[in-house]
């Protein structure tokens, strides 16, 4: 039998194993009911952690229970320190009370020397519900892991950390101030700071990675050039290359050697901003450092030179790489083709293409994209489809990006269709159009002006899960703008806040655009005022498409006014701002002021471009000053600015318009002589000045010169045959002219047609314009207002008002409603006719017609009125047409004085003279001629010198009637009418009109 003393030793062996797998739960040893001896031997007591001292157990166990509710941080965390390390994961799950962040941070620097114990734990608390860990324990997990070189976990964490990352309510430290502290607290690592640059360059936030690199430094900590590199990265990603540099210079100081991939992303970041003298001069740095340039490097570099245009260094540089046996790569080439593109070389990109296939280099979708891309910007798609085809056919896969290219090049040169088709097709590949792929089309329709179009796919934009942006809607806003339909573009701006878009300067400037083209100064510049008021500033764009609206309207105080708040707030006018200043005081006459502006761009450093002297040589040929404009063409010579063919052919018009064609064809052999082949602009104002010369033959010569070199005469052309024949007064010719367009390849338009039969009219060849008019008729001609208002109106100048009458019902009949000006020439015709009540009638019926009078309807009654000495009439219908708002013109006052003049009542013309000088109409030369007749016949000269002095003191009469004056006071057998047919042609003119 064994001692007593060895089986008591035994139970105690056996109770000390029990305790370890229970503790977490010392109350269940009471549910067992274990009795112990009392006074054990010495010898053999057992271990500290349990020592029975009475034999009555109960009580003592209810103490701890009590105890085990209640233990603190450290010993709760002591004890889960003793199960970790004893590996019982299971008793982690039996302790008796939470734990907590704090008993997580004490764990970690308990057991901060086993890695992977601390590692699981931590994960094992994060799975815990409602557990959240303190940046702290991530910082000192972070230092933990890293000490441990488990690089991974500690990226991975500190990454979590950074993302995640708020000060606490206790404390503002910032994430390198708490991994500062942990440092402190566990004695390492030094890596970590290293790796937090990293991590910030890495997730993005660029000005904490720039916090923490200076940081490091301060504190001591070195950074690897890996996370120099990192910060590098980002801030040059973030178009901060100062900064960078500022980062370069610190690794050199610091002694932290710079390797190929600092050089390179500097060197490319040089290269992009066409620094390419830096760039250089880093290449240089960096051999001299011992770092030989790589094939990224050369990219670069040669990406650089593609991009200034400079294709000659940019193949040089190839060559270098040969020499240093690099070979180019599919970047290389795909860099080298997208630069020969950009400059529409694409003869040199076909070769550079062969080149790549020949090395055994396959091009990639991106090189694809390229080629095609540059295809479409020169217009030649069918080479860019053909490219599309070999692309599919190597087993590339069309993406989104080259079917955006393709599409955009279809819509560019009208191949509208195709690019449906193109987009209808991309559903069959599987791809899904992006927002760009919706706003190119968008945009294409709203160039067409086919808004419905526009709207449809927008909305498929908006079925597919794509909210427009600013550029779709911009393009809306423009296509709204173009149809001048400003009140649905402004409902669209609106709309566009509401669904949270922000309208930009293009946005602005559309709209401003279009006020400024639909005569809205008001609105243009009320929007103009939100625009300065809000958070954005008008940008020199802006500012710009203001001063050229105001410029086209002729508001030029308003522009300068414009350019000089520009100044003030800080937006420094460029040369566009001087050119379009400039070309608006040459529209408005005004080249003293536009020769100034020109001379203060020369002052400011400005460079004077060759657009800027063609507009101030249309300024002066328009001015009649062609000769000056030619010194101007000398001037341009001596600046070494090359003039093109706008600048020849400026000058050929200016001369032709003068009347000055030797000097015009002088010019146009110059421009032979210098290359510039002679276009239709120049053929155009050749022929127009030789028939306003009544050079017929020479213009017929030019016009055959014309066809053979490949141009086909446009109606601006046949207009200028039509007058010169006109003004021959050959009527066979302008017959003639007819198939003489159609053998040129002309198709005559409605314009074209009409012009032929107004210039038959005018030759009195009513018969021959009504024949020509079947003819017509059979080409698929289809006679418009215009049409039957030159015949209706030759008919009624010729007296033959029954026949005009005809042409008005044959209108009805084919469904041509007749318009005002119809109505106007046959009531001029009837009171010429002598018929006044019968014009009368019809005026008065011309309301039920849907007809409105307009100024000239009631001027051509009163006309015929005061003609029948009915001036009680005539002044009636001079009150009935102020009632229906429309206010008597100087023609108006100029008739009924005519009337009042023939019936000898000069006083009552006189004091209807002074009535017009009051509501402040200025009478013209027909109105004084008039009256002078009208006292000349009462011989009251002394009214007739006064009225003389008056005339004579207005400049722009002076010229027109002066001399007519001083014939007809000259004149004592004048006493007819002769005078008063000037009048009539006057009016004639005017109601013609």
């Amino acid at each position: 039998m064994e001692s007593r003393t060895i089986v008591r030793f035994k139970r105690y062996t056996f109770i000390n194993e029990m305790l370890n797998k229970i503790k977490p739960a010392v109350h269940f040893i009471g549910q067992i009911g274990i009795r112990y001896l009392s006074n054990p031997s010495p010898v053999h007591n057992p271990p500290s952690f349990f020592i029975l001292r009475s034999i009555k157990t109960t009580r003592i166990l209810q103490w701890k229970l009590r105890d085990e509710q209640n233990l603190g941080n450290r010993e709760l965390a002591d004890r889960i320190c003793r199960i970790l390390t004893l590996k019982r994961w299971e008793a982690l799950d039996q302790l008796p009370s939470k734990v907590t962040p704090i008993h997580v941070e004490i764990v970690l620097v308990r057991l901060k020397e086993e890695a992977e114990l601390t590692l699981n734990f931590f994960q094992w608390a994060q799975k815990q519900p409602f557990f959240y860990h303190s940046t702290k324990s991530y910082c000192k997990l972070v230092h933990i892991l890293t000490r441990a070189r488990m690089y991974d976990q500690a990226r991975y964490y500190l990454t979590e950390v950074v993302l995640d990352f708020k000060p606490s309510r206790d404390s503002n430290m910032s994430l390198f101030e708490e991994l500062i502290q942990a440092y402190r607290k566990l004695g390492f690592s030094p890596l970590v700071f290293d790796m937090l640059v990293k991590v910030y360059a890495q997730a993005g936030m660029v000005d904490e990675a720039l916090n923490a690199f200076g940081c490091a430094f301060q504190f001591g900590f070195m950074c690897t050039v890996h996370s120099c590199n990192s910060v590098l990265n980002g801030l040059i990603k973030t178009e901060r290359l100062g900064e960078a540099w500022d980062v370069y210079e610190q690794m050199v100081c610091r002694r932290i050697l710079p390797n190929v991939g600092t050089f390179t992303m500097l060197i490319s970041a040089f290269c992009k901003i066409g620094k390419m003298e830096q760039a250089n001069e880093l290449v240089w740095k960096m051999e001299r450092m011992g770092c030989s340039p790589n094939i990224v490097t050369y990219n670069a570099l040669i990406d650089g030179y593609c991009r200034q245009g400079d294709m000659a260094e940019a193949s040089d540089l190839v060559k270098t790489m040969s020499e240093k046996r690099i070979d180019p790569n599919v970047i290389t080439f795909s860099v080298m083709i997208r630069g020969y593109c950009k400059e529409g070389r694409m003869e040199k990109v076909e070769l550079l293409f062969t080149e790549m296939k020949k090395r055994n280099l396959v091009p990639d979708s991106v090189t694809y994209a390229i080629l095609i891309d540059g295809y479409c910007k020169v217009g030649d798609m069918e080479n860019a489809l053909r490219v599309k085809d070999d692309m599919v056919g190597t087993g590339l896969k069309l993406n989104v990006v080259t079917c955006n290219i393709l599409i955009n090049g279809l819509c560019k040169f009208g191949r509208v269709k195709e690019a449906n088709r193109l987009f209808l097709d991309m559903a069959d590949r599987g791809l899904v159009p992006d927002k760009v792929t919706y706003s190119i089309l968008v945009d294409t329709y709203c160039r067409e002006r086919n808004m419905d179009e526009a709207y449809k796919f927008c909305n498929m934009m908006l079925q597919n899960g794509i909210q427009p942006g600013v550029v779709t809607y911009n393009s809306l806003i423009n296509g709204l703008c173009r149809l001048e339909n400003m009140e649905e573009a402004e409902k669209l701006l609106h709309e566009m806040k509401e669904s949270g878009v922000t309208p930009n300067v293009v946005t602005y400037g559309t709209l401003m655009d279009g006020y400024f083209k639909t005569g809205k100064i008001e609105e243009a510049f009320n929007l103009w005022n939100d625009m300065s008021a809000g958070d954005l500033l008008p940008n020199r764009v802006c500012y710009n498409s203001v001063i050229n609206g105001l410029c086209k309207l002729g508001k030029m105080d308003e522009a300068d006014r414009i350019l000089t708040e520009m100044a003030e707030k800080g937006c420094i006018p460029d040369d566009i701002t001087y050119g379009t200043l400039i070309d608006g005081y040459c529209r408005k006459g005004n080249i003293e002021q536009a020769f100034r502006l020109k001379n203060e761009m020369v002052r400011k450093g400005f460079p004077l471009r060759v657009e800027t002297y063609n507009t101030l040589m249309k300024g002066l040929c328009k001015s009649g000053k062609s000769a000056a404009a030619k010194k101007l063409l000398v001037d341009m010579i001596e600046r070494a600015l090359i003039p093109d063919d706008v600048t020849y052919n400026t000058l050929i018009d200016g001369y032709c318009r003068e009347g000055n064609m030797e000097e015009a064809l002088i010019i146009h052999f110059e421009m032979l002589d210098k290359g510039f082949l002679p276009n239709v602009v120049t053929f155009s104002a050749l022929i127009n000045g030789l028939c306003k010369t009544r050079k017929i033959k020479g213009a017929k010569k030019l016009l055959a010169k014309m066809i053979d070199s490949g141009f086909s005469p446009d109606n601006k052309i046949c207009f200028s045959l039509i007058e010169g024949i006109e003004i021959e007064g050959n009527m066979e010719k302008l017959l003639m002219l007819d198939g003489k367009m159609d053998n040129a390849g002309v198709l005559p338009n409605v314009v074209t047609y009409n012009t032929i039969l107004n210039g038959l009219c005018k030759l009195g060849s009513i018969v021959e314009a009504k024949k020509f008019l079947p003819e017509l008729l059979k080409r698929g001609f289809l006679p418009d207002n215009f049409t039957y208002g030159t015949l209706i109106n030759c008919y009624c100048v010729s007296g033959n008002v029954d026949e005009a009458f005809k042409l008005r019902d044959e209108m009805l009949e084919k469904g041509i409603v007749p318009n005002i000006a119809i109505y106007n020439a046959l009531i001029n015709g009837l009171c010429k006719s002598g018929k006044i009540e019968r014009a009368t009638k019809l005026f008065n019926k011309l309301p039920r017609k849907g007809v409105t009078h307009n100024e000239i309807t009631y001027n051509t009654l009163i006309d015929g009125y005061c003609k029948a000495g009915d001036m009680e009439k005539a002044f009636k219908l001079r009150d009935k047409m102020i009632r229906k708002g429309i206010m008597p013109s100087v023609i108006t006052y100029s008739t009924l004085i005519n009337g009042l003049c023939k019936l000898g009542s000069m006083q009552a013309a006189r004091e209807l003279f002074d009535d017009m000088l009051k509501i402040g109409l200025s009478p013209n030369y027909v109105t004084y001629i008039t009256l002078i007749h009208g006292y000349m016949k009462e011989d009251n000269m002394e009214q007739v010198y006064k009225l003389h002095d008056e005339l004579f003191g207005k400049g722009e009469i002076r010229n027109a009637a002066g001399k007519l004056i001083t014939v007809e006071m000259e004149s004592e057998d004048n006493q007819d009418s002769s005078q008063y047919s000037s009048a009539d042609a006057y009016y004639a003119s005017a109601h013609a009109r």
